[in-house]
C-alpha cells in the first residue's frame, strides 16, 4: 500500500506535506506551499493608493464599498487666497481634509483582505479606520488575530473535501489507499 501523508498548517500562509519518520526517524517533506500574494498590512495608506488597495486586494462587502465611496469624496484643501484693493489686503488660507458633504465616519469597519490562499474564503474580521489631516488613510486590525486561526481552519477544510474526493474515487477503484492526516498548528 501507499505510505499516509501528513498535510500539515503552519499558519495562514504556509502548508507543508511530510511522511512518517523513517527507520532513521527522518520524514521526507515532498511539498511546501507558501501563500506569496496575501500582502495585505496594517497602517497608513495615501488616498489613491487606499482606492486601489480596497478594489485589488480585498473581496468587496458592503463596508469595503462604503470605505472607497467615504475616500473617493475626502478633498485635501492647502491653498491661499488673496484680495487686494490697494487699500486693505485680506488673506485667507485653507489647509486640511475635508469631506465633502458632511457626514460621521463609521470608526469600525468589517472587512475581507487577501491575507491566506485565494482557493479558500478570505476571513472577515474588524479595522478601525482613522483619516489624517493630509487625507492618508489608517486601516488597523482590531480582531485580535482571531482570523488567523480561521484562515487555518478554512486551509484544512479545503483539504478535507478535496482530498475526500480523491479517497473516494480511489476507493471506487479498489486501490489501497492509507489515510491522509490534515494537522493544523
Amino acid at each position: 500500500g501507499t505510505e499516509p501523508i501528513f498535510i500539515r498548517i503552519q499558519d495562514h500562509k504556509t502548508v507543508d506535506v511530510f511522511t512518517r519518520p523513517d527507520g532513521r526517524e527522518r520524514r521526507t517533506y515532498p511539498y511546501e506551499a507558501k501563500c506569496q500574494d496575501a500582502d495585505f498590512r496594517e497602517g497608513w495608506r495615501e488616498q489613491d493608493k487606499a482606492i486601489i488597495e480596497l478594489r485589488s486586494r480585498f473581496l468587496p462587502t458592503e463596508d469595503s464599498e462604503y470605505l472607497i465611496s467615504l475616500i473617493s469624496r475626502i478633498n485635501n484643501e492647502q491653498g491661499v487666497q488673496s484680495t487686494d484693493n490697494g487699500v486693505s489686503q485680506v488673506v485667507v488660507t485653507k489647509q486640511g481634509v475635508t469631506l465633502m458633504g458632511s457626514e460621521a465616519v463609521k470608526p469600525r469597519l468589517t472587512l475581507r483582505p487577501f491575507r491566506t490562499f485565494r482557493e479558500v474564503p478570505q476571513p472577515e474580521s474588524d479595522f478601525i479606520l482613522r483619516l489624517t489631516e493630509t487625507g492618508s488613510v489608517g486601516l488597523f486590525e482590531a480582531d485580535g488575530g482571531i482570523w488567523k486561526m480561521e484562515a487555518k481552519d478554512n486551509i484544512k477544510t479545503y483539504f478535507s473535501e478535496k482530498l475526500a474526493q480523491e479517497i473516494e474515487k480511489r476507493a471506487a477503484s479498489r486501490e489501497i489507499v492509507q489515510p491522509v492526516l490534515v494537522q493544523v498548528n
